[in-house]
């Protein structure tokens, strides 16, 4: 940028220099851009008030004859005075540049800088004139978009694929894919249908069968950033296994278009373990039937959701069983028990509710209406037969024929749980 002095015949044909000076103020003071004027010492000449308050000033008055060392915190002066340094070395301007400015109110700000050469009319350069912009919104967006898609570069080990789409054009714009487990696996997205691959999880199965950009904008416009989904699809060699699909839907600010991030891991040792957990928790340690608790509740919540039909409840004791302990010991008796349940459970069918309700007692909950002394029978016969204790065992039978409304076993099922 050249000033230019006036000739005395042209200057009763441009604006009084104060008048002048006094519209820039005025345009200035309600710009939110930041303006300042510096010689060629650094030392300011010139701000705008919104300059002013960046700078965390209280009036001009603090700007005005002081340079970036008197004003700003050490790293931010050193940084504008070098970028001085560099356009009175060149004589170029520099345009268009991210710089931090000071904090306000403990946040980060940023802005986009332009420097333009100041010249008087000999060419020798006399100054700079800056104008900065706040940038900090586009700037953190920028920023948190990277961060997003840095995912595509750090995929954990479980991690099948990370991929980066443009939902507005429907394209892929980066992606990384690695073997897990012996097995490379392609992008849901790319085929026609991929919910047929989906096993079990019927949130992932419903979100597959509709994959496109329209359901994708149609999650954003919700309000919702992110999506998850854990179930269990085939693999390419026909197994199956547990993945999870984490889903983030984030803008690009370079051109606003809708993206979305694609992750998915395999979660199968996960989930086998969880399996296992919950397993053990439900299962009676001795015997491997059910316990007591997970007995019960199971009872109420078939019951609860039973509306018609007929089901046949069972209360189990075997008889003797206290003279068997105290007559050949406790390793014998819980012998017998295990062997007892292990023939029970075996008796019924795999929809049938067969637990241990603790010591010699045991309860069966069956769909529908059969006579069970025939099975216990044949269990107890078993369980005597693998002992060699020669001792008079039998069983005590209690049936309850339960049929249009659950409430009839309430009753029952409260006694048990006391």
């Amino acid at each position: 940028m050249i000033v230019n002095a006036s000739s005395n015949a042209e200057k009763k044909n441009i604006i009084d220099p104060d008048l002048r000076m006094k519209l820039l103020n005025g345009a200035f003071a309600v710009s939110p851009d930041l303006v300042f004027v510096k010689d060629v010492r650094g030392v300011y000449n010139y701000a705008s008030s919104s300059f002013v308050e960046a700078a965390g000033a209280k009036s001009l008055d603090e700007i005005i004859g002081f340079t970036d060392a008197d004003i700003f915190p050490p790293i931010l002066a050193r940084r504008y005075a070098m970028i001085d340094r560099e356009i009175f070395a060149t004589g170029e301007d520099k345009v268009g540049y991210k710089e931090r400015l000071p904090d306000f109110n403990g946040k980060e700000r940023y802005c986009l800088t332009s420097k333009f050469v100041l010249r008087d009319d000999d060419g020798t350069i006399i100054g700079i004139f800056g104008f900065c912009r706040d940038h900090t919104k586009q700037f953190l967006e920028q920023s948190y978009h990277q961060q997003e898609i840095r995912f595509l570069f750090d995929l954990p080990k479980n991690c099948y694929y990370a991929v980066y789409i443009d939902v507005d054009e429907w394209r892929v714009i980066d992606d990384r894919r690695q073997v897990v487990n012996g097995v490379m696996l392609g992008y849901a997205f790319d085929m026609p249908d991929f919910s047929p691959y989906v096993v079990e999880g019927a949130e992932a199965k419903n979100f597959y069968s509709t994959l496109s950009s329209d359901s994708l904008r149609a999650i954003y416009a919700e309000g919702r950033r992110d999506a998850h989904f854990e179930y269990v699809r085939v693999m390419p060699d026909g197994s199956e296994r547990w993945v999870k699909t984490d889903i983030k839907l984030i803008v690009d600010p370079s051109n606003a278009h809708l993206c979305a991030m694609f992750l998915v891991s395999d979660i199968n040792d996960r989930r086998e373990r969880e399996k296992k957990l919950i397993y053990a928790a439900e299962r009676d340690m001795m015997t491997g039937l059910l316990n007591r608790a997970t007995t019960l509740q199971r009872i109420k919540s078939y019951l609860a959701k039973k509306n018609s039909g007929v089901c046949s409840m069972y209360i189990i004791d075997i008889d003797n069983f206290k003279s068997l302990n105290d007559t050949y010991g406790h390793q014998t008796g819980d012998k017998f028990i295990e062997d007892f349940a292990h023939i029970l459970k075996h008796c019924f069918r795999d929809n049938d509710i067969v637990g241990r309700l603790g010591g010699d007692e045991f309860i069966v909950l069956m769909d529908g209406v059969g006579d069970a002394r025939g099975k216990l029978k044949l269990a107890v016969f078993f369980a005597k037969s693998k002992n060699s204790a020669k001792h008079r065992i039998g069983s005590s039978l209690q049936h309850k024929r339960i049929s249009n409304s659950v409430h009839k076993n309430d009753k029952l099922v409260a006694a048990k749980s006391a």
